[in-house]
């Protein structure tokens, strides 16, 4: 899947989000597939959300509902029966950040930056799901400081831990990982997803519910004045 909307660095809207659920069943429905890639145009994967979204998002109720679906098509990438491979250049923010960390794979070039500056942009929040799953993959720390400290982070700061592979060029990586995947054992990598899959489901079923933490952030003040701010720039 190409996130292909270069004007806003390839900023999601739902109808877009809709598109990468049905990408996720097309790949599981082809058995010639060896593998789905997520990738963006004009030099950024993903700055997130839409924000011109949230003008929508009037009360708590409503945040906690966008942030239901968010985690439902995270789950759904997560759940893709063949490999996933997020191929990042530029931004990689927000819920494009998300996207990339349910990946199996990342590759990235070394412009790549991550991160979740809510807290000095438009003020919202992410669920205890999506904040399980960027600690699983950052690490806590990296977390406070994208989330607390709302740093923006390079790719290099990311290699050691495992989270990417920097590569020069993310396409013909892409092609090598999927050519190494004609000779992998299915079985092999089916039931490694299935079981980082469970033991992720076993840990999400720990969690207290933090439902009404979400609608305090999204019933504040705040961030509707930050919402109106953002897109008044």
């Amino acid at each position: 899947m190409v996130i292909d909307r270069p004007a806003r660095r390839n900023a999601m809207t739902m109808p877009m989000y809709a598109q990468l659920v049905d990408a996720c069943a097309q790949a599981d429905g082809d058995a010639d597939v060896l593998a789905m890639v997520i990738t963006g145009t004009a030099h950024a994967f993903c700055a997130g959300t839409d924000i011109a979204t949230f003008l929508a998002v009037t009360n708590g109720d409503q945040g906690l509902a966008y942030e239901r679906r968010i985690t439902e098509i995270v789950h759904r990438l997560e759940a893709v029966t063949v490999p996933t491979i997020a191929a990042i250049a530029g931004a990689c923010m927000g819920g494009g950040l998300l996207m990339a960390a349910a990946c199996d794979l990342r590759l990235a070039t070394s412009s790549a930056r991550f991160g979740a500056p809510m807290a000095a942009t438009v003020g919202n929040t992410l669920s205890a799901d999506s904040l399980d799953l960027l600690v699983d993959r950052l690490g806590t720390a990296n977390v406070q400081r994208m989330l607390i400290g709302a740093e923006v982070l390079g790719a290099d700061e990311f290699a050691s831990s495992g989270f990417v592979r920097v590569v020069d060029n993310v396409n013909a990586e892409v092609a090598a990982v999927t050519a190494s995947l004609r000779d992998s054992a299915a079985q092999t990598v089916v039931a490694a997803k299935q079981a980082l899959s469970q033991r992720r489901a076993a840990r999400l079923a720990a969690l207290p519910s933090d439902d009404d933490e979400v609608r305090k952030v999204y019933d504040h003040p705040d961030f509707h004045a930050r919402i109106r701010a953002f897109l008044d720039r």
